[in-house]
């Protein structure tokens, strides 16, 4: 895959101790096809550089392959477990979205909307927090985290390139 957004990611393949692992280009439209969705071209780039351990978003991130299952189709699980926590919860973030790192069984999580009108550029949609009871205490809250996925992605590496006092450009 041609990389048009995400060329400094491929800069930083280990940060903090990790390595990037990609996913497979046929696994990506596997998932599209079970999902019945196209991916922004930003997060295919995404996955084929790091999806199924990526570096910038590790602790928030189970990958993409279920490794106990030997399924490829952690990433959909991962939506599910948000998706009913935010119904356990009486939380909407809307419809249409994917998430793409969660925390706290998906009390937290980042995430992007398919078609998000929003968007400059639809393959490089804006990314999104949700927050259930963090920071505001029983609020539901939702942040722009960053106006493109490449600002969010930049941003981490920039984030754990400064903390290892790495020369960011």
């Amino acid at each position: 895959m041609e990389i048009e957004y995400l060329n400094l990611m491929l800069r930083y393949p280990i940060l903090q101790d990790v390595e990037n692992v990609p996913v497979k280009e046929e696994d990506i439209i596997k998932l599209e096809t079970k999902i019945d969705k196209v991916f922004p071209k930003v997060y295919k780039e995404f996955l084929s550089i790091a999806g199924e351990n990526a570096n910038v978003i590790a602790f928030l991130n189970h990958g993409f392959y279920d490794s106990v299952r030997d399924d490829i189709y952690y990433l959909e699980e991962q939506q599910e477990v948000v998706k009913e926590t935010l119904k356990e919860e009486g939380c909407s973030v809307g419809e249409n979205f994917w998430v793409i790192a969660d925390l706290d069984g998906g009390e937290q999580f980042h995430f992007f909307y398919f078609n998000d009108p929003d968007a400059e550029d639809p393959q490089n949609p804006p990314v999104y927090g949700s927050y259930i009871g963090y920071p505001l205490g029983n609020k539901h809250t939702i942040t722009k985290l960053a106006n493109t996925f490449q600002e969010y992605i930049e941003k981490k590496i920039k984030g754990y390139a400064d903390l290892n006092q790495d020369n960011f450009s």
